[in-house]
């Protein structure tokens, strides 16, 4: 796929760093909406584009400042539109440089990002206006998209991408590519898939600010699955409204109970997949890498949601787990992507004669 791409470079090597700092970029903003949503500042400026009358960008810094609420919500405003420009700047950038003749796809990809942050723009907006719940969640788990497409970016424009070619030239991969990589992905777009839903679970939780509508752990009101029959509700309620917390509904419950049975999938599944990477991979330091960033990953994003809970959704626990699950997802998706590019390096999916076979055979003696 890249054969013709020229060496790597000091432009291409700033040309990465800058899509890594988009990265970096998109995840901070990520923590701030996590903020935004956990401390309920989503409406604390209820105008858009103008906060307050303002333009967005010289909003006076006594009002910035003076409220926490609107410095959460407006810093969110400013810091995405900061990522915008940025984007503008990345999108220019792949198209001025030799990947526009070496790699055109990755230009389009850029383009295909830009696109995606102005609509979250557009949406993030939107929801202020219309004062719509929904929009907030598609908002939300667009971000988690526009993440995950921006890290890929960086990725393709690494050095040890573009350096693996068209075939895989490295034993870590060698023992692995011709049997399993294509499995690996496969099972990989599975687990990301699964991460996602929960992510999107998570959003509709949060834009419905009922994060704490079981607010005991690992019980559920004091037991494994509350009931919810119209006697059982009242009773709960009654118990919210005696600890100042707001009514429920049998959905908002519902939805929250179902957050922590997909929890449980989600270890699960991301556990196993870190064991079938050791196993197809024994011996190899990117399988040691990718499963101990697998479970430790997992551990940590399941003990966050318990300790959301247990904390009362504090603020910052609250943003960490959000920030963990982004993190899950990028992970995942960045192995699917790489078991899919060794998946289809021609040179060691099917080697052309003997002496290439001899050849991987001692690469993975060697591996």
């Amino acid at each position: 796929m890249n054969k013709q791409i020229q060496p790597y470079g000091l432009t291409r090597r700033l040309l990465h760093l800058y899509a890594l700092l988009c990265v970096v970029v998109t995840l901070v903003l990520i923590g701030i909406g996590g903020v935004v949503t956990s401390t309920g500042s989503g409406l604390a400026v209820p105008d858009w584009p103008t906060s307050y009358g303002y333009n967005m960008f010289l909003f006076p810094f006594s009002r910035w400042f003076g409220d926490r609420a609107i410095f959460y919500e407006h810093t969110h405003r400013i810091v995405a539109s900061g990522l915008g420009f940025m984007m503008i700047g990345l999108c220019l950038w792949l198209w001025l440089s030799r990947e526009k003749q070496e790699r055109p796809w990755l230009c389009w990809t850029g383009s295909a990002a830009l696109v995606m942050v102005i609509i979250q723009g557009i949406l993030g907006g939107l929801r202020v206006t219309e004062l719509n719940n929904f929009l907030g969640l598609i908002h939300g788990c667009l971000a988690q998209a526009f993440l995950l497409l921006v890290a890929a970016i960086a990725l393709f424009l690494s050095k040890s991408w573009i350096r693996w070619g068209a075939t895989v030239a490295t034993a870590q991969f060698a023992p692995v590519v011709r049997n399993s990589s294509a499995r690996l992905a496969r099972f990989g777009c599975w687990v990301a898939l699964v991460i996602f839903v929960q992510l999107m679970l998570g959003a509709a939780m949060r834009h419905q600010h009922n994060g704490l509508a079981v607010p005991d752990f690992p019980l559920a009101y004091g037991q494994v699955w509350p009931s919810t029959n119209v006697s059982a509700l009242e009773e709960i309620n009654l118990t919210r409204q005696q600890n100042n917390l707001m009514p429920v509904t049998i959905g908002q419950i519902h939805l929250h109970m179902v957050h922590r049975a997909m929890a449980c999938v989600v270890a699960a599944l991301v556990i196993g997949y870190a064991v079938k990477i050791l196993k197809a991979m024994p011996g190899t330091r990117f399988a040691r890498f990718a499963a101990i960033a697998l479970i430790a990953g997992v551990t940590a994003q399941f003990a966050l949601g318990a300790w959301t809970v247990l904390s009362n959704k504090a603020a910052d626990i609250a943003t960490a787990h959000v920030l963990g699950g982004a993190l899950l997802l990028l992970l995942c998706g960045l192995l699917v992507i790489v078991f899919y590019r060794a998946a289809q390096s021609e040179g060691v999916m099917a080697p052309a004669n003997e002496e290439s076979s001899t050849g991987l055979e001692a690469v993975r003696q060697n591996a």
